[in-house]
């Protein structure tokens, strides 16, 4: 069956699908979110890091393991802005997005022998993500610190996309072309 968070885009990127979060939440739900999406697309950057490095494509693993390296930093500054504050607990299925956070490239968007512009483009759509979420918890927002700590948080993300854009202007990531063919594919048994 498809569905509407399957599309793809002429790029071949899904768009990140999210639902709205909701006006009446607080900083401290905010803050929970914000760590829950920087936590995951930390563990998948650092998840396809070895993905690519198994697959000996260390480019790719490289521009992922810097990737990996931002998130960690913006965990550590969230823990750090959270505090002594004591957030909420959120069950999985009510966190505000659909399946995966915003910032999080899925798994089925991968190939094991991409290359590193690929990737980039990837990483670029999901900090586009994440910017799309803190720009619809601005707009919802109904208090001055939560659309405060969202604006600093959009603020942050759009860097991110403006950083990614302009690695993708680098010569290191102008070919879009594929590695040779792999004279020993992996065998995918369903």
């Amino acid at each position: 069956m498809f569905r509407a968070a399957d599309r793809i885009d002429r790029r071949g990127v899904r768009p990140v699908s999210h639902s709205p979060f909701r006006p009446e939440r607080s900083v401290e739900e905010l803050l929970a979110h914000a760590l829950a999406i920087e936590r995951e697309a930390f563990e998948r950057y650092s998840e396809l890091v070895v993905v690519m490095e198994t697959h000996r494509d260390f480019a790719t693993a490289d521009l992922f393991q810097r990737m990996a390296n931002g998130e960690k930093e913006h965990v550590a500054a969230l823990q750090r802005l959270v505090g002594d504050r004591e957030l909420p607990r959120i069950a999985p299925w009510e966190y505000a997005w659909y399946v995966e956070g915003p910032e999080t490239i899925r798994h089925q968007d991968l190939e094991y022998r991409m290359p590193p512009r690929r990737a980039l483009l990837l990483a670029l759509e999901a900090e586009r993500g994440a910017a799309a979420f803190y720009e619809q918890v601005v707009s919802a927002a109904r208090t001055t610190e939560v659309k405060s700590l969202a604006e600093r948080m959009l603020k942050e993300e759009r860097e991110h996309v403006e950083l990614l854009s302009q690695w993708l202007e680098m010569p290191a990531y102008a070919c879009d072309e594929a590695p040779p063919e792999d004279p020993d594919p992996p065998v995918l048994i369903d």
